[in-house]
């Protein structure tokens, strides 16, 4: 992970490879729970039945300070009005083909993949969070998933990733070894951001 000195935060981004096919069936068996009830129960899911697993760190990028500012200002971008707190939001996630290193002047993915045409991103679920008990306690953990299944991605190679607000201003970026997606091939992507 690249160091930042006047930013504290660093993330984990990870994903679990699994059969498409087996996933589905799984996933029918939960289709009545919801929230976090849901979240847990598709966490089980993936671990029982990953076939393989990569994580390593990520990189904040510099416009995550703009998107922390609005959400906790609660106001909207001078001169940009039509930009409201919630699209401040963390709320996608984009897979792309290139695996130029990050850095913190990254606003893009240099080679994004749309997820299908004239759908650029993935949506996540509700983020997890966790805290201490009390102020400074420990570190303050969201985990972001999206899930890639069988019928998405087919026949691309991907090598990075970005985690991005409702307004598509991106928060962090990484980049992965090649994995080239299959209909036979789901994946589960987790993005941990840690305030320490």
């Amino acid at each position: 992970m690249i160091k930042d000195t006047l930013n504290p935060m660093r993330g984990v981004f990870g994903f679990q490879a699994m059969p498409a096919k087996k996933l589905q069936e799984e996933m029918k068996k939960i289709s009545h729970l919801k929230g976090l009830d849901r979240t847990k129960a598709q966490k089980e899911i993936y671990n029982k039945i990953q076939t393989a697993s990569h994580v390593q760190n990520n990189l904040i990028v510099n416009s995550a300070h703009l998107i922390l500012s609005h959400l906790m200002a609660q106001t909207a971008s001078v001169g940009i009005p039509e930009i409201t707190p919630n699209n401040f939001k963390i709320t996608k996630m984009q897979f792309g083909q290139d695996n130029t290193a990050p850095t913190p002047l990254d606003i893009a993915l240099v080679l994004p993949e749309p997820k299908s045409p004239g759908v650029d991103f993935y949506t996540v679920g509700t983020p997890e969070f966790q805290d201490g008990a009390s102020p400074g306690d420990k570190d303050a953990i969201i985990t972001f998933s999206a899930l890639m299944d069988g019928a998405d991605g087919n026949g691309v190679n991907y090598q990075e990733a970005g985690l991005f607000a409702e307004a598509e201003f991106m928060f962090a970026r990484t980049t992965f070894p090649l994995i080239t997606k299959t209909a036979e091939i789901a994946f589960s992507f987790n993005w941990t951001i840690i305030f320490p």
